[in-house]
């Protein structure tokens, strides 16, 4: 029964020192290399300025000295990061997490830009590569979006490309926001492949509380009311084709936090008569007002 225990506690153990990441002993699983390369992953996507953390797991402890290396030419040459240190070894605060802003350029390589970057891991003692990731991308300094209204995506490249996997098939995702009283949109049908252009609704101006239609076309939205329903005008509701171009018709003079109805055989904007939260906090559709609904066909209500 004591042997029994002690095995039970060593497995315990050793699952809970790596996740906890911890450099351990315990069994690596098959196939998997003695230390194991978790980020960056393949088809990632990152830009100059960002933070890239490479991430790894140790399964062996001989393998107590890392090299991190870079390329962005397939593997043609190679560049270390962890220089001027000779390797990276336990007790280094960047042990298992080495974080590396993403400079426009580096020694020998040149500019960092390109769809064929990897990171490999080696040993010093030996010259051997243990893992390396697949190929990601590096983009020039952020997005449009980011450059022109000081945004900025929280949202990891993995969590960004299963959103647009969603729904539509991905490519015919759209997002609509508004920036200086102005709704501005992005298509990502445009330029799926390649960092997407915001474009600029300019007959929007007062916009708040946008949404898109389900099939992507139209786009409703509040006026007179700030992005926490606080009034500062009659509030109305517009709606129009999602275009730069496009000339909001008014759906009703007075309503609040307008959604389109689901599945339905036409576009059906619904909206509430009193959109105020009690406490002054959010938009909602509870506690006063009613909800009311029009038609939007061929772009009048």
């Amino acid at each position: 029964m004591a042997r029994i225990a002690d095995l039970v506690l060593w497995a315990v153990f050793s699952a809970v020192a790596g996740l906890s990441g911890m450099t351990t002993g315990f069994t690596r699983p098959v196939n998997v290399p003695p230390v194991e390369l978790t980020s960056p992953v393949r088809d990632e996507r990152y830009h100059v300025g960002d933070t890239l953390h490479v991430r790894w797991l140790v399964y062996d402890t001989a393998y107590d000295c890392i090299q991190v290396l870079f390329t962005n030419n397939d593997g043609i040459l190679w560049t270390p990061l962890n220089a001027p240190a000779t390797c990276i070894v336990p007790g280094d605060s960047c042990w298992q997490d080495f974080a590396w802003a993403i400079p426009d350029s580096v020694d020998i390589l040149g500019s960092t830009l390109s769809n064929e970057c990897e990171i490999c891991l080696k040993t010093h003692a030996h010259d051997e590569v243990i893992d390396q990731s697949g190929h990601f991308s590096i983009l020039d300094t952020q997005s449009p979006a980011t450059n022109r209204f000081g945004a900025r995506v929280t949202a990891s490249g993995n969590q960004l490309r299963e959103f647009l996997k969603r729904a539509d098939g991905g490519p015919g995702a759209k997002i609509v926001f508004v920036n200086n009283d102005e709704l501005h949109y992005i298509d990502f049908s445009e330029s799926f492949n390649d960092t997407p252009s915001v474009h600029s609704m300019v007959n929007s101006t007062g916009g708040a509380i946008p949404v898109i239609s389900p099939d992507g076309r139209l786009v409703t939205f509040a006026s007179g009311v700030d992005h926490n329903c606080r009034t500062t005008s009659p509030s109305a509701i517009w709606a129009c084709e999602l275009m730069e171009d496009a000339d909001p018709v008014k759906v009703t003079d007075s309503g609040y936090v307008p959604r389109f109805i689901l599945d339905a055989a036409y576009p059906i904007v619904i909206y509430s008569t009193c959109g105020m939260h009690p406490l002054d906090e959010y938009c909602t559709w509870d506690g006063c007002g009613r909800v009311e609904k029009r038609t939007f066909i061929g772009g009048t209500v």
